[in-house]
This record gives structure tokens, C-alpha cells and sequence, in this order.
């Protein structure tokens, strides 16, 4: 994997969650000041990001916290298993969240049973991830690409909100949907809104896949963050510039919702380009988990 399939990987992989499900409850508990939570919520990564670029850097594998443990504290068995066991449990979590906002996106132009939908995402991945790393990162760059051009196309249905959100930003009209006083709207927006950064430790565990990794590994989760921050703030300033903020953050699949609204777009080249993404940050979560339990295994 190059420079490139790298920032690919980690782009598809952070903002399959972040942009597509998680956007709708930021914009409840935020409103119009929905970029602001995510401006903070982006100031708090970044020091995780660089955390991982460093340390990633300094010790290139394919299992991450596990082996940067054992580097720092000398131990290959209790404080690796333990941060291991952790990371599963998050991956698990992580998967649950993204394999409902799947579920939900799909419900939202396609009848189909929840449970089935649920076990045919978990069938797609599962093969994708049983055929090599090799493989999946190819499959995310095809998803990543078809959901950067959805978003884009999202940007230019919502331009109106985009082009309204500074005038509301300056005259403090942004401030006045949000729930709470004191900003606690913004703060429990932003609260949410650090789910959308996870996946750098997902990028730190292709360091044996990737060339030069002591190079490319840091340059590529710097390029990333960048890259994820631009198109969160710049959505979330043209939902939170559009008004009925409610009808929006209620929706099932709200960036299709708030782009087909008035622009009279079809609805469904949105939402299979959104499934695409989504897929990305369920296949990273397999991928993550299955290369810890080897770890663990192996160390056993």
C-alpha cells in the first residue's frame, strides 16, 4: 500500500461513520452551531491523530496499541492483553453503531428487514476481509472515491445553506437553536462528534502493508484529518445553514434528506453511494478486531 491507498483507507474508514450516521444526532444537540461542535470535536483528535503518527512511526505493525505496550512497558502478556481484550470490545461497539446507521440508510428507499439487511452487510465484509488486506484496501478506495463524490454533489445541493451559514454565524443566529445554555448544545454535540474521528489506530495497523511506514504513516493520518475536518465543517455549516434543523437531525438518513428536500435530486444514487461508505467502517472494524485476536493468540 502507497502513500495514497493509505489516506484512501483512513478517509472511507472515518467518514463512513461520521459524515453518513452520526451527522443527524450532532445537529439535535447542536442546531445551526453543528460546525462549531465539530471544530471542537476536531481540536480534541488531532492530538490522537498525531499520537498515532508518531508512535505508528516509531513502531511499524499491524496490530497497533498492542505492540506499542509491550515497546513502552517491557510486558507480552497481562497490559497487551488487557489494552487487546479493549480495543475488541471498542471494535465491537464500533461495529454495532455503523451496522445501524447502515440499517437505517437502507430502511430509508429500501423495504427491507433489518435483520436481513444486518447479516447481509456482516456477509459482504466478512468476504472482503477473509480475501486479504490487500484486497480491502482496493474495495476502499473504489467505496472512498464514490463517497467523496457524493459529498461533494451534497455540497452543491445544499449550497444555499452553505453560502447562508457565515451571515447566521456573524448575526449569532446559530446560537439560538441550540438546546442547552452556556453552549452545552455545542459541548454535547461535540461529545458526539469525537465518535466521527475514530480510525486512526485503524490507519497505524496497516504500518506492514505500507511502504516506507516510518515516511507514510504519519504523512498520510496528517493528510486524513485534514481531508475528514474540511468536509465535516463545510456539511455541517450547509445543514446547519438550510433551517428546520429538527426535520433534518430526526431523519433516517439525513444528508440524503436535507439534499433532496428542495432540489428535487433522486434520492437513491445518494443513498447507495452512503451504503458504500458505511461499509467502509464495517469492514475496518473486522479487519481491526481479527488482526488483534491473531495478535493475541500468537502472544499467548
Amino acid at each position: 500500500m502507497d502513500l495514497r491507498g493509505l489516506v484512501f483507507y483512513g478517509t472511507g474508514t472515518i467518514l463512513g461513520a461520521g459524515i453518513f450516521v452520526v451527522i443527524g444526532e450532532v445537529l439535535g444537540e447542536a442546531g445551526a452551531a453543528a460546525p462549531l461542535a465539530y471544530a471542537l470535536a476536531g481540536l480534541v483528535a488531532v492530538f490522537t491523530a498525531l499520537s498515532f503518527a508518531e508512535v505508528g512511526a516509531r513502531v511499524p505493525t499491524a496490530v497497533g496499541a498492542i505492540d506499542y505496550v509491550e515497546a513502552a512497558f517491557g510486558d507480552r502478556l497481562r497490559l497487551p492483553a488487557i489494552v487487546g481484550w479493549l480495543l475488541i470490545v471498542a471494535n465491537i461497539v464500533s461495529g454495532a453503531t455503523i451496522t445501524t446507521g447502515f440499517v437505517s440508510y437502507l430502511s430509508s428507499f429500501a423495504n427491507v428487514p433489518g435483520w436481513v439487511a444486518t447479516v447481509g452487510l456482516l456477509g459482504v465484509v466478512g468476504i472482503v476481509s477473509i480475501a486479504g488486506m490487500k484486497q480491502a484496501a482496493w474495495f476502499m478506495t473504489s467505496t472512498t472515491i464514490i463517497g467523496l463524490a457524493a459529498l461533494l454533489l451534497i455540497l452543491w445541493l445544499t449550497r444555499d445553506g452553505l453560502l447562508a451559514w457565515p451571515g447566521l454565524m456573524l448575526r449569532g443566529d446559530v446560537f439560538s437553536e441550540v438546546r442547552s445554555p452556556a453552549f452545552t448544545g455545542i459541548l454535547a454535540g461535540a461529545f458526539l462528534a469525537i465518535y466521527s474521528f475514530i480510525g486512526f489506530g485503524d490507519m497505524a495497523q496497516t504500518a506492514e502493508e505500507l511502504k516506507e511506514p516510518k515516511r507514510n504513516l504519519s504523512r498520510g493520518i496528517v493528510i486524513t484529518i485534514v481531508l475528514v475536518f474540511a468536509f465535516y465543517f463545510l456539511i455541517a455549516m450547509a445543514l446547519g445553514g438550510l433551517g428546520n434543523i429538527e426535520s433534518i437531525a430526526n431523519a433516517d438518513a439525513p444528508l440524503v434528506f436535507a439534499a433532496t428536500r428542495e432540489s428535487g435530486f433522486p434520492a437513491l444514487p445518494l443513498a447507495l453511494a452512503s451504503l458504500l461508505v458505511i461499509v467502509n467502517g464495517a469492514l475496518t472494524q473486522i479487519v481491526a478486531a481479527s488482526r488483534l485476536l491473531m495478535d493475541l493468540g500468537r502472544d499467548a
